[in-house]
């Protein structure tokens, strides 16, 4: 999603309308890792605070039509049917 500010609006839960996607949580950061495979890629985003981060699968040509690089500010946005958790000890 170029052009969005990782501490804005996607840090507040809301993306502006003109995004057009309907989504339950959102979190902005900075791409830390990019690791390309055949066909998808993993691309791992650190969290403000550098406590956390998130690992997004992708396919590679998703990558390079959105630009991603490490170091580009990104955000990651969760739709409940699509993300699992596991506890851990």
């Amino acid at each position: 999603m170029p052009g969005l500010d990782p501490h804005g609006p996607a840090d507040t839960g809301r993306l502006p309308h003109a995004i057009g996607i309907a989504a339950i949580d959102f979190g902005g950061g900075t791409i830390t890792d990019i690791h390309a495979g055949l066909v998808n890629s993993e691309v791992t985003l650190d969290l403000p605070g550098g406590r956390h981060v998130i690992t997004a699968v992708i396919t590679d040509a998703s990558v390079k039509r959105l630009g991603l690089t490490v170091g580009r500010a990104a955000t990651a946005a969760f739709k409940a049917s699509s993300v699992f958790l596991i506890a851990a000890d």
